[in-house]
């Protein structure tokens, strides 16, 4: 190779070397946005998880005070079963409070059920026993 072909080839080393460059970034960007939404689906799916596990362990600390409304009740207590239910709703809610949509349509669901249920207690009717059953089995 000559002398007069040196600075062309030079120029042509350059070039490639820059384009390579190029390429090489836009790969390891891609990875890292790859990485980083791998990343934050990791922490979305376990902060589901953990919202789930809550929201049992709430429900079942509900169901517990339900059925302690249910005995109140049966023993003509209407007083401590208000006080049962009043106890099993704010448990609830504040699991549910911090909750993803579909859990909060459940709430909503559960919502309904405690007014018809807390406004039979108030009532005293006679259907508020029956109402309180079908909440338990809600759980």
């Amino acid at each position: 190779m000559d002398a007069r072909h040196a600075p062309a080839l030079a120029w042509i080393a350059l070039v490639v070397a820059v384009l390579g460059t190029v390429l090489a970034w836009g790969a390891y960007n891609r990875a890292g946005q790859e990485a980083q939404q791998q990343v934050t689906q990791a922490i979305l799916r376990e902060r589901e998880q953990n919202q789930q596990q809550e929201i049992a362990r709430a429900r079942a600390q509900a169901r517990g005070h339900l059925e302690n409304a249910r005995i109140a009740l049966q023993e003509q207590r209407a007083e401590d079963a208000v006080a049962s239910v009043r106890i099993a709703r704010s448990t609830l809610e504040a699991v549910y409070e911090d909750a993803q949509e579909e859990a909060l349509a459940e709430w909503g669901i559960l919502q309904e059920k405690f007014g018809i249920l807390f406004a039979q207690l108030e009532g005293e009717s006679e259907f508020s026993l029956e109402s309180l059953e079908q909440l338990i089995l809600s759980f």
